[in-house]
């Protein structure tokens, strides 16, 4: 019995947990129109509900991400993260200031995840059962220019998390630093804790982004 409720315990923890991605990956301050911006990176990130009987997941990821400047103080994109979710986002900047930037956004993403099912003869699978986890962000950007080719930000954000038919509604924030302006790298992590419930995710990641023409 106890080990058939540690495994219900993990697998509500894989399923409801399953490779949150609650990264940033990007300040406060907006694309110009019309201007475009590529980062990929990868990461560790580490999943643990804590209760009678505790659960962890660790996994590697890696991360795909296009901006683009829709218009003056506002952009959006798309971000992929493998394995993990993929999903929209937009951003509007609130103040655009020499010195620091705020900005507030929203973003949506969703995963499938396919589970139990036989293959039989002809390789066809049976009995799968497919959950879609969905996942509904509001981030608020803040971010310090601190010198012409570097830049600290921090992300507070709540993110609701839908599927297998539960809800999970997790407060958190990154941490992060941007260096270069065209081309560079950002180093960033991210704490995130349930409200109302036990878990709690850990990531750390590293990104290279290329600006404007700098990735054609």
């Amino acid at each position: 019995m106890k080990l058939q409720s540690t495994f219900a315990a993990l697998l509500s923890t894989l399923m409801l947990g399953a490779c949150a991605n609650m990264s940033a990956l990007q300040t406060a301050e907006t694309l110009k129109p019309g201007e475009g911006e590529f980062t990929v990176g990868a990461g560790y990130v580490n999943h643990k509900a804590i209760g009678n009987e505790d659960s962890e997941a660790t996994a590697p990821y890696m991360e795909f991400q296009y901006r683009r400047g829709i218009a003056e103080k506002f952009d959006a994109g798309a971000k992929v993260t493998l394995i993990g979710t993929a999903g929209i986002d937009a951003k509007y900047q609130l103040i655009d200031n020499p010195t620091w930037d705020l900005a507030i956004g929203t973003s949506l993403a969703y995963l499938t995840i396919s589970s139990g099912g036989t293959v039989d003869g002809n390789g066809d699978i049976s009995g799968e059962t497919k959950s879609t986890i969905i996942d509904w962000t509001i981030p608020v950007y803040i971010s310090a220019q601190v010198s012409d080719g570097l830049a600290l930000y921090t992300s507070p954000k709540y993110m609701l998390r839908t599927g297998a038919g539960d809800a999970l509604s997790v407060l958190g924030a990154t941490v992060g630093a941007k260096w270069g302006q065209t081309s560079g790298l950002m180093l960033e992590t991210t704490y995130g804790k349930g409200l109302g419930s036990d878990f709690q995710t850990l990531q750390f990641n590293a990104a290279f982004f290329m600006k404007g023409d700098a990735w054609l």
